[in-house]
C-alpha cells in the first residue's frame, strides 16, 4: 500500500506541474495547483499517520484527512466563479473569503471532534482508533456542504458555457455522482468498498472531472487555443531557432527545402522580413521573430497582384479621364470668361454710344446768350458733359480690367466712388460715400454698380438742393450690395415725371430695385452683385 501512495504522489505532482502549461488563466491555474498541493498533503498525512499506532496522534492525523477533502470543492467552485456568470456579478474578493470561512468552520468542527463527538463517535479499541466508528449529524452536514459546492461548481460551469456544450457537462456530473456514491457507500461500509483507499478514489474522481473540464473547454485551456491555431485559414508555421517545426496550421503545406534556411538567414538581426523564391514567384514568404524561434507564413499573391494590376490600369484610365475633365473645365472657364468679356464689351459699347449721343445733344443745344441764366445753364451742361466724358473713360478702363482679369478691391472701389463724389461736390451736390467690404469685385459686377451710381449722380444734377449718399458693403457670403439714397425737394409728389421714369427704367435694366418716398422727397436704390470667391485682405470702413 505504501508503494501505491508513493506512486500517486509522483503522479499528482506531475499533474499539478502540467497545469501551468495547460491552463491559460492565471487565477484558475494557481487554484488548481493548490488542489494538487492539498492532494500531496493528503498523501503525506496518510503515510505519516499509518506509522503512528498511538491513540492521540493517530486520531489527529486521521482528522486531517478532511481538510483537503473539504477545501478541494471550495477551490474548484472559485475556479468556476472565475469563468462563470456569477463571477461577473459577484466580486471574487467578496465571495472567496466567505466560501473559505464556511469551509474552515466545517474543518474546525472535524478537527475538534475528539472533544464534542458531533461528527464521529469514536470508541478506541486496543488503544488505536480502529474500533467502533459512528457517523453523527455533523458528518452529514459536512458531506451536504461539500455536495452543494460540487453541485454549484457544475451548475456555474454549465450556465457560463455555450448552449451546445451544456450537454457535455453531464460527463462531469456522472464523475462527481460516482464519487459521491462511493464516499457514502464507503462511509456506510457497503459492499466492502472500505477496503479500497478512499483517498485515491476521491483524488482520481477530482482529477478526472478537472481534466474533462479542461478538455471540453469549460475551464480555459491552451488545448483550445491549439485547436483554434490549427484551424486558422492561413499558411503559418512556428519553428524553433534551429529550424524545427513546432506548431502549424492545418493549411500549412510542405515547403521547398530552401525556404526555411532562407528564412533563418534573412531574419538574422531583424524582427521581421519577407522574401520570394524563383520556383514560386507567386508566393510571398513572411518571417517574424518570436520568443524561442520564428514564425513563417506564406501568402499566395498571384490573385492580389492581378487585382493590383487591374487597379493600376483603372487608375491610369481615371488619370486620363481627369486630365480630359481638367482640359474641358479649362476650356469652359476660358469660354465663360470670354463670354463675360464680350458681354462687358457690348454693355460698355452701348453705354458709350448712349453717352456720346447725350454729350452731343447737350453741346448742340448750348444757350448763346450771355445772361446770368444762360451762363449758369451753359456751365451746368458743360459739367454734365465733363462727367459723361469721365464716365466714358472709366468704362473704357473696365474693358481693360475685364480683359486682363484684374479685380476691384476695396481701396480701388473707394477711390473710384470717391472721385464721383468729389466731382459732385464741386457742383453743389452734398455727397458722401462709404465702402465697408473686404471682398473684391470682378469688372462685370463693378460695371453694374458704377452705372447705377452714375445714373443717380446725373439725376442729382437735374434737381434742386440734392443730397446723395452711397453705401457699399457685404450683403451675405456671396453678394455685395450698394445702396444709394438721393434726396431733393423736387422728388416730393412727383408721380408723372418722365425723367424719374427713365431713371427707373435704367436701374431696372441693371437689375437694381428703386423705391420712391414722395412725402420725404427721397429715392432709395439697392443693387446686389456677386463678388470674387477669393476673399481679399483688408476690411473695415473707408470714407
Amino acid at each position: 500500500m505504501g508503494c501505491l501512495f508513493e506512486v500517486s504522489c509522483i503522479l499528482i505532482a506531475a499533474w499539478g506541474y502540467s497545469l501551468f502549461y495547460r491552463c491559460s488563466d492565471r487565477f484558475i491555474r494557481q487554484r488548481l495547483a493548490i488542489v494538487a498541493l492539498m492532494f500531496l498533503f493528503w498523501q503525506f498525512v496518510i503515510m505519516v499517520g499509518h506509522d503512528m499506532p498511538h491513540v492521540t496522534p493517530s486520531g489527529f492525523f486521521w482528522y486531517l484527512h478532511f481538510v483537503p477533502a473539504l477545501f478541494t470543492p471550495a477551490v474548484l467552485l472559485m475556479c468556476a466563479l472565475r469563468v462563470g456568470t456569477p463571477g461577473r456579478l459577484l466580486p471574487l474578493g467578496f465571495a472567496e473569503p466567505i466560501l473559505y470561512l464556511i469551509t474552515g468552520l466545517c474543518c474546525l468542527l472535524v478537527l475538534t471532534n475528539h472533544a464534542h463527538q458531533m461528527v464521529f463517535s469514536v470508541e478506541p479499541a486496543d488503544g488505536v482508533y480502529q474500533g467502533g466508528l459512528g457517523l453523527e449529524l455533523g458528518y452529514w452536514v459536512i458531506l451536504g456542504w461539500a455536495s452543494i459546492m460540487y453541485a454549484a461548481y457544475v451548475a456555474v460551469l454549465a450556465s457560463s458555457s455555450h448552449r451546445k456544450m451544456r450537454y457535455s457537462i453531464g460527463l462531469v456530473c456522472i464523475v462527481f455522482a460516482v464519487g459521491l456514491t462511493y464516499v457514502v457507500c464507503a462511509a456506510l461500509r457497503v459492499g466492502g468498498l472500505y477496503s479500497v483507499p478512499l483517498t485515491l478514489a476521491y483524488e482520481l474522481m477530482v482529477v478526472i472531472g478537472v481534466e474533462i473540464c479542461l478538455a471540453l473547454g469549460f475551464l480555459p485551456s491552451f488545448t483550445r487555443y491549439a485547436e483554434m491555431f490549427r484551424s486558422l485559414p492561413v499558411d503559418l508555421g512556428v519553428f524553433s531557432r534551429s529550424g524545427v517545426l513546432g506548431q502549424s496550421t492545418d493549411s500549412f503545406g510542405p515547403m521547398d527545402p530552401e525556404v526555411v534556411p532562407l528564412a533563418m538567414g534573412n531574419l538574422r538581426g531583424l524582427d521581421s522580413t519577407e522574401f520570394r523564391i524563383n520556383q514560386k514567384p507567386g508566393v510571398l514568404y513572411r518571417v517574424y521573430r518570436v520568443l524561442g524561434g520564428f514564425v513563417l507564413a506564406s501568402e499566395r499573391t498571384s490573385g492580389i497582384e492581378a487585382q493590383r494590376d487591374e487597379l493600376e490600369r483603372q487608375y491610369q484610365v481615371l488619370g486620363r479621364n481627369i486630365e480630359a475633365l481638367e482640359r474641358t473645365n479649362s476650356i469652359a472657364e476660358r469660354l465663360a470668361r470670354q463670354k463675360k468679356e464680350y458681354e462687358l464689351l457690348d454693355d460698355v459699347g452701348r453705354s458709350l454710344d448712349a453717352t456720346v449721343l447725350r454729350i452731343c445733344a447737350l453741346l448742340e443745344d448750348l444757350p448763346d446768350d450771355d445772361t446770368q441764366e444762360g451762363l449758369i445753364e451753359r456751365q451746368r451742361r458743360l459739367f454734365i458733359s465733363k462727367m459723361l466724358v469721365a464716365y466714358c473713360k472709366r468704362k473704357g478702363g473696365l474693358i481693360i480690367s475685364g480683359q486682363s482679369g484684374d479685380d476691384y478691391d476695396r481701396e480701388r472701389m473707394r477711390l473710384i466712388i470717391g472721385e464721383v463724389a468729389s466731382d459732385l461736390r464741386t457742383t453743389g451736390v452734398e455727397c458722401e460715400s462709404m465702402v465697408v467690404t473686404s471682398r473684391s469685385l470682378p469688372a462685370q459686377s463693378f460695371s453694374t454698380l458704377y452705372d447705377c451710381l452714375y445714373d443717380a449722380a446725373l439725376l442729382s444734377l437735374e434737381l434742386d438742393d440734392p443730397v446723395l449718399m452711397t453705401y457699399l458693403g457685404d450683403a451675405d457670403e456671396s453678394l455685395v450690395e450698394m445702396r444709394v439714397v438721393l434726396e431733393s425737394p423736387n422728388l416730393r409728389d412727383t408721380h408723372d415725371n418722365p425723367v424719374l421714369d427713365a431713371f427707373r427704367e435704367k436701374l431696372a435694366s441693371h437689375g437694381a430695385t428703386c423705391s420712391h418716398d414722395g412725402e420725404e422727397g427721397r429715392i432709395a436704390i439697392a443693387v446686389r452683385v456677386p463678388h470674387v470667391p477669393a476673399t481679399a485682405e483688408g476690411g473695415g470702413e473707408a470714407w
